[in-house]
């Protein structure tokens, strides 16, 4: 993968690390404190009771104005295909609660690329009359095939894909090779990818999902690719997530002390990352 082109970090947009409200936390209306200092929010409805979704979402809105939250709000009904916990064979089902999702409520419907083909015009047109921008999202659960370079071409083949749908944002989300060295070729791949979407999208994000992804969570929000996700509690949602917390206090080390120079490899963002976060970690 060659280099990052030189670039000049204070343009880019700043990380915005969104808050997962799982299905349980929205049930219970439960809202951990730490999510009202995350950049935004996440709202996994897809483990909530299809009667209750509406009732949930309606109840998070309202705390939400009565905290003063003003950071982007994604909704996420995940099929089971993506790690979440609707059917796919429901998957049309949503539809129903993507056209009564009312204005205000979110501000980022994730659809995936998969199946957005399927999906009524009627629906895209109900989320647009809303207010609700596409968050047009990919997941895999399996590491890519072949090396480095083939994997890049997959997703940007992928990417390509998700432009003919004209979304607000989009997401990318890969689990990388067990083996080290090819998840750290992936992850090198990965932030070239962020690189080239952020010139294209300023709503977007691009991680590597498992152990050897982790890095790469907090190296594309820097590199223009915004959105990143973090757990609050003591639970990750998804393979290789941190905690909101943690990579908060990661975020303002590097505001503090500085990014790497303009034209540093992808290895070089990478080494890093680590090196600042296992002294995030280390100081508690």
């Amino acid at each position: 993968m060659p280099g990052i082109a030189a670039q000049v970090i204070k343009h880019l947009p700043s990380p915005r690390i969104l808050g997962i409200l799982t299905a349980e936390m929205l049930a219970s209306r439960r809202y951990p404190e730490d999510l009202w200092t995350c950049g935004g929010v996440e709202l996994r409805a897809d483990g909530v009771p299809f009667p209750d979704i509406l009732p949930v979402l309606q109840d998070f809105t309202a705390e939400k104005n009565r905290q003063a939250f003003d950071g982007p709000v994604v909704f996420t009904l995940r099929l089971r295909r993506d790690g979440g916990a609707w059917e796919d064979s429901a998957a049309r089902e949503r539809e129903a609660i993507w056209k009564a999702l009312p204005p205000g409520s979110c501000d980022f419907a994730d659809l995936e690329i998969e199946e957005i083909a399927g999906i009524g015009a009627d629906t895209l047109e109900a989320l647009r009359r809303a207010g609700i921008g596409t968050l047009l999202s990919h997941h895999a659960f399996a590491p890519p095939a072949g090396d480095a370079a083939a994997a890049f071409a997959a997703w940007n083949r992928t990417l390509d894909k998700m432009r003919d749908h004209h979304p607000a944002g989009v997401k990318v989300a890969v689990t990388l090779d067990a083996d080290a060295r090819a998840a750290r070729a992936q992850a090198e791949a990965l932030l070239h990818l962020a690189r080239r979407i952020s010139g294209e999208y300023s709503i977007s994000c691009v991680l590597g999902m498992g152990e050897w992804g982790r890095l790469t969570r907090l190296v594309c929000p820097l590199l223009g690719c915004p959105l990143t996700y973090g757990y609050l509690g003591d639970t990750a949602v998804a393979p290789g997530q941190l905690p909101a917390h943690g990579m908060r206090r990661f975020f303002q080390r590097a505001r503090a002390e500085g990014h790497p120079p303009d034209g540093t490899s992808e290895g070089g963002w990478l080494d890093w990352a680590a090196e600042l976060w296992s002294r995030v970690e280390h100081a508690g």
